[in-house]
């Protein structure tokens, strides 16, 4: 609903139209994206790092806020065709209650392979930054505060603090482009700047934040079970690595 930014009573709303199953359309591809995008966004930002490209750049931070925009742009484009499906599935009305494949054929079918990666320049622009916030500011601010408070690392309680305020500041920077991104899939559009300046036109700066009072919801859990889940299975292979160089 135009202006409308009451998220509870959007819920509500499309509960009693189409029902509570309506609430996890397009959940599938959702899940089929995000379970493999943190893999891919915390193992390429590790390989980036050890690059010896980035190796050699005087500024630590700079190499670092590099990697992780790059792990970002990574993740996106091998796991775009399932963002596609799931705004597809969640917002077009051709294919509700679609399943994943079914949708993936269909769109193919009648536009082409290239309607899989449609809006993808927008969804780009928007994980580097995003993603260079996220995961650089998250590693940034542990070294920062493993040095002012003398600890070897941060503790996992300031680890889950430092998460949480990233990921916030990184949607925060990349929605605008996340949501021009969304409006050039549902209209078959692949015109970035006339999207972009229709949006402009019809809402104004509003439009380009529609929505993220529910996406920060989402964040902060997400948040909070990714970066959790990356601290202790990371530091559990520091232990398992220290157990065994003390065996050798």
């Amino acid at each position: 609903q135009k202006g409308s930014f009451n998220v509870l009573g959007m819920v509500v709303s499309i509960a009693h139209r189409d029902g509570w199953r309506a609430l996890f359309r397009g959940n599938a591809a959702n899940v089929l994206k995000a379970a493999p995008q943190k893999a891919i966004d915390f193992f390429a930002f590790e390989a980036f790092k050890a690059s010896p490209w980035l190796a050699t750049w005087t500024s630590p931070a700079a190499a670092t806020l590099t990697a992780a925009g790059l792990a970002g742009a990574t993740s996106a484009t091998v796991l775009y065709p399932l963002e596609v499906l799931r705004s597809r599935i969640t917002c077009d009305p051709a294919f509700a209650g679609a399943g994943v494949a079914n949708a993936a054929r269909a769109i193919v079918a009648a536009e082409g392979p290239r309607a899989l990666y449609r809006g993808w320049v927008p969804a780009v622009a928007a994980i580097v930054p995003e993603a260079a916030i996220v995961y650089g500011c998250f590693d940034l601010l542990k070294r920062s505060y493993a040095r002012v408070t003398g600890q070897q690392e941060a503790g996992m309680a300031a680890s889950l603090t430092f998460g949480v305020t990233a990921s916030f500041l990184g949607q925060l920077v990349s929605y605008p482009l996340e949501t021009v991104s969304r409006r050039m899939q549902l209209a078959r559009s692949d015109a970035v700047l006339r999207c972009a300046q229709a949006l402009w036109t019809a809402e104004g700066v509003a439009g380009f934040y529609r929505g993220l009072p529910a996406a920060t919801a989402r964040t902060v859990p997400m948040a909070v079970l990714s970066f959790g889940t990356y601290e202790l299975v990371r530091r559990w292979l520091l232990a398992l690595e220290e157990s065994q160089q003390c065996r050798d």
